[in-house]
Parts: C-alpha cells; structure tokens; sequence
C-alpha cells in the first residue's frame, strides 16, 4: 500500500488547520474580512496574510466565546486602541482614557513570545539523538520562513554505520507560545540492522516516517529549547525482507525487535535571518 499520497494530504490538512481564520474584522465601509489576527502595531493590526490601518476598523468579531478567551493579550490590545471586541453576543468597549479594560486571565503558555515584526527564529541548529537527527547522535538545520511550517535536514551516525540523512516538513501549532505542538512528515533514515560479529549484515535503510512532538522553549532566552517527538517509521520492503532472513538463520540470535514508534530528542540554537 502506497501510504505517503495520505501523509501528504494528512499534514495539509493539519496546515490548514493552523492557518484557520477564527476572527471577523469589519471595516468602516462595513467590508467584513475573516482573518487570523496575529498582533498590532501602534497603527495597524496584521493577520496571517494581510495588515489593516486601525482608523479604518469598525470593530472585530471573535467567532466563539472560546477563541477569546485563548488570546486575552490580543483582547486587551485590541481595547487599548478602542477597538470594540465581540465574542458572539458578548461586547468589550474600552472606556474613556483606556482605563478600567476588561482583561483576561493568562496561563504561562498563552503569553505570546513574538509578532510579526520580531519573529522569534526563522530557523535553528539542533543537536539530538533520533531518526529525525539522522541516527543514534546527529545534528538538524530547521528554516522556517513561516512561523506555522518549517523544513529541515539532518545528518547523523546511526549506531557508528556509515553516514545517514534525513529531510523533511514540519507543521508547527501555537508557534508564538512557550510550548508548540508540530506535526512533521519525513523521508530518509529510519531503520539500521546490527548484526554483532557479523558486520557484513549490518544496513542502514530509508523511507518515510511521521512525527508529532512539542518544541518546548526556554523563558530566559526564546530562541533556544528542547525539541520531542514521537516518530512512526514506514519501513521499506527491503527492510522487511532483510530482517525476516535474519531471524530464520538460526546461528544468528535476536536481541531486539524493531519498535513500532519511536522518540527522539534535541536541544535547538535558535537563529535569524
């Protein structure tokens, strides 16, 4: 079964997820505009694809009560520049001399890292252990030229063989937040067999895998943090061939079955542009 025409359409859909638009802004003129509000500016407020002038803004509806509540801090800069807020049938107004704003409470991983204008990283160099790192120990480039999709290549040893790579795409959620949760599809090393005195045996394999992990980023420098993920290899027809030829020689002894799922992890530099 071709399974990678499903990886595909599974992690474009993971995409469009991220890019989702949960806001209405109206315009003075009464155009309304579906957008994701990202930040604002002294003059302006920026979505995911476009910027408006805030003069030009009649107010901004939130799509559910539940969206409002995830972005307290953009609520609350919306009503510092006497932007009315809606969240359905709910209405927030700033109050004369922007006092007395209605706020609301912020957990650890809602504060927001970056905008638009200071992008945290557009990409990082990480050093990890795990197929998505190349192998056993391995170094990883990511750029990310979008905040919510980035891609990356790696090279690594597994397991002291020969050299090893891997490349691939990563969908990354709450990209702003301390903690990100990311999606990422791959293709390359993802199986090795070690066969002990007996070296003639040993292989690397490649082949696609997916991974869904947490970028987890440090509070004192933002740019820097621990890379998880859990990583589903989809391991080549040659791999299996190999490996059932393997366990039928009777003077070879197995000492460990290969792992359905697998975890790697790293620790990112964070650069930019």
């Amino acid at each position: 079964m071709n399974i990678r025409p499903f990886l595909f359409v599974s992690l474009s859909l993971l995409a469009n997820y991220v890019q989702g638009q949960n806001t209405i802004i109206v315009l003075n003129d009464s155009t309304n505009v579906k957008a994701d509000i990202v930040s604002i500016s002294e003059d302006r407020i920026f979505t995911k694809d476009d910027s408006f002038s805030l003069n030009k803004i009649s107010y901004v509806r939130f799509l559910s009560s539940s969206q409002m509540q995830a972005r307290p801090t953009l609520v609350e800069a919306l009503l510092r520049k006497c932007i009315t807020v809606y969240a359905l049938a709910e209405k927030l107004t700033c109050k004369e001399g922007n006092e007395q704003l209605t706020t609301l409470p912020v957990s650890e991983n809602e504060k927001d890292f970056s905008s638009p204008d200071d992008e945290i990283s557009h990409g990082s160099f990480g050093l990890g252990i795990g197929v998505d790192y190349g192998g056993f120990v391995g170094g990883k480039l990511t750029l990310i030229p979008d905040r919510n999709v980035g891609f990356f290549l790696s090279a690594g040893v597994p397991y002291l063989l020969r050299l090893a790579f891997t490349g691939g795409v990563v969908v990354r959620f709450l990209p702003n937040k301390k903690i990100t949760p990311t999606a990422s599809l791959m293709y390359g090393y993802n199986a090795s067999i070690i066969v002990f005195d007996a070296p003639y045996n040993n292989k690397t394999y490649v082949g696609p895998s997916i991974g869904f992990g947490l970028e987890n980023r440090s509070r004192q420098n933002p740019k820097n943090g621990f890379h998880f993920n859990l990583i589903i290899p989809f391991r080549s027809d040659e791999f299996d061939k190999d490996w059932a030829s393997l366990k039928s020689k009777s003077n070879i002894r197995v000492i460990s079955q290969p792992l359905p799922v697998l975890i790697s992890i790293g620790y990112h530099f964070g650069f930019k542009n």
